[in-house]
């Protein structure tokens, strides 16, 4: 079977090592990556396989997840408008001990709820018996456009470069969650990559500056 998939195998004693290399990105953006873990999980169900409970999982991860990055297929998927549709990443998944563990990063849209989320998500589950045991919530920051926080902070970007701003969402979580009124505001400037969390993260130096304007000005207007 011929596909673009980086998987390679060697034998190593008794076993067959088999080896999937998929390319990293943010747990907000999983567009722009490719999950090793899903690669390895359809090679593995062309392989012939005994029909055993460990085969049925692999079939279940191959049709109700695959290389989808909005959970639609897992009966999560939600957008809205502001914000957009849910992203869904297969994080981790750990065999030990005749048990199955796997690690899901789901982020909804601001409108919505963890309850919208759950709903899909035990719905699907619990054709196969799978359980929730662990969860990390936190609920999404958001401010409307003609928030005066958000009006300030644009004001004050427009101000400074000469251009002009628009707030939007991103699905990255911020220390911006941690105290009250409090927003993500830059370093990122429009036509630059976005490289959080990416081999060699870097930032130019002009933009550095121009940074530590914007910030100092805010911070003025912000304390009048």
């Amino acid at each position: 079977m011929k596909n673009d998939f980086n998987i390679t195998a060697h034998i190593k004693s008794d076993m067959v090592v088999i080896k999937s290399v998929g390319v990293s990105a943010h747990g907000s953006t999983p567009e722009n990556g490719i999950n090793a873990i899903m690669q390895l999980f359809k090679f593995l169900e062309t392989l012939a396989f005994e029909n055993t409970e460990l085969y049925e999982f692999v079939k279940f991860m191959n049709k109700y997840v695959g290389f989808e990055v909005n959970g639609e297929s897992f009966g999560v998927y939600l957008q809205d408008e502001v914000s957009g549709s849910l992203s869904f990443n297969l994080g981790t998944v750990n065999f030990q001990d005749e048990k199955i563990s796997m690690g899901l990063n789901l982020r909804y849209p601001v409108t919505k709820t963890l309850d919208d989320v759950l709903t899909g998500l035990n719905k699907t589950i619990n054709k196969i018996g799978i359980k929730v045991e662990n969860m990390d919530h936190q609920a999404p920051l958001y401010f409307s456009k003609d928030h005066p926080l958000i009006e300030k902070l644009l004001s004050v970007y427009e101000e400074v470069t000469g251009d002009s701003g628009e707030a939007f969402a991103i699905g990255g979580g911020t220390y911006a969650k941690e105290m009250k009124n409090i927003v993500a505001f830059g370093p990122i400037f429009p036509g630059k990559p976005d490289l959080d969390h990416q081999v060699n993260e870097y930032i130019e130096i002009d933009d550095l500056v121009m940074n530590a304007k914007i910030y100092a000005k805010a911070i003025y207007e912000l304390a009048k």
